[in-house]
């Protein structure tokens, strides 16, 4: 229910909504296309918290979706890569 309300939250980022929406239903297509939207706002920005081109909120989606083991398969040059260590 509180996803669903921030879905519609004028404060709050309709991309990241769905995506926490669709972690709370257990839906892994609905969370990949909505944490591939919140990249993709990402990607068309020009500034970044401390100057640094992350994908913060992105990476914090993954570590919550990851304990429901619904992570996407993403890359790009604003997530970190993953080391074979």
């Amino acid at each position: 229910m509180l996803a669903d309300g921030l879905r519609t939250h004028a404060d709050f980022p309709p991309p990241v909504g769905d995506a926490l929406a669709m972690l709370a239903a257990q839906d892994p297509l609905g969370y990949v296309e909505a944490v591939e939207a919140v990249l993709e706002s990402f990607a068309t920005r020009d500034e970044y918290l401390e100057d640094l081109p992350v994908a913060d909120t992105v990476l914090v989606l993954q570590a919550l979706a990851a304990r429901r083991s619904m992570a996407a398969e993403l890359s790009s040059p604003l997530l970190p890569e993953k080391s074979g260590v």
